[in-house]
């Protein structure tokens, strides 16, 4: 390992992993990723995450791309995967079993624009996830990240299945 700096005379080593999972547990609640702002073919901005309501995507892209997991950003769950696995990103074969950090994908259900959408969160150990909420304006989102079971049954009062699961060598 390549030494990075040093701090009070000594030299230190940066700890992705650990940093990567302390920054996912210290973005519950976090409004930061509420907004994104991008301009249709039409030139107008919009706002794809609409307050909060559809930022599942932003909020794991930006963790991953401020550790350099990824190249750049996205706003969805389909370029989002699109980007992982060209940045190394791979399939876990257990589900079930994920590894601590890793990429959580559930099935698509219809959201409140009448439109099918996955969510994305992250893996946090315990059969626990972080993800944007992932419950509906009326079902009482809070817009924000936040910790809940990996099926996500105990905020939706039923289970969501996980669709696919992905790790990156460098925190798994």
């Amino acid at each position: 390992m390549k030494k990075e700096d040093s701090w009070m005379g000594k030299e230190y080593i940066f700890d992705l992993r650990i940093t990567y999972l302390i920054r996912i547990r210290e973005s519950v609640g976090s409004k930061i990723f509420r907004h994104c702002y991008c301009v249709d073919t039409e030139g107008d901005t919009i706002d794809v995450c609409q307050g909060g309501l559809f930022s599942c995507a932003v909020f794991v892209s930006n963790i991953l791309k401020m550790h350099d997991l990824i190249k750049a950003p996205k706003a969805n769950t389909g370029s989002l995967e699109k980007e992982m696995i060209s940045c190394n990103w791979l399939l876990c074969k257990d589900k079930d079993r994920p590894y601590f950090g890793a990429v959580l994908f559930w099935e698509p259900k219809m959201g409140s624009d009448g439109e099918m959408h996955r969510h994305v969160g992250f893996y946090f150990g315990a059969g626990t996830a972080i993800s944007n909420d992932p419950r509906s304006e009326e079902g009482g989102s809070t817009f924000v990240p936040i910790a809940h079971k990996m099926d996500c049954s105990d905020l939706l009062g039923y289970p969501r299945e996980i669709e696919k699961v992905y790790f990156h060598a460098l925190i798994g």
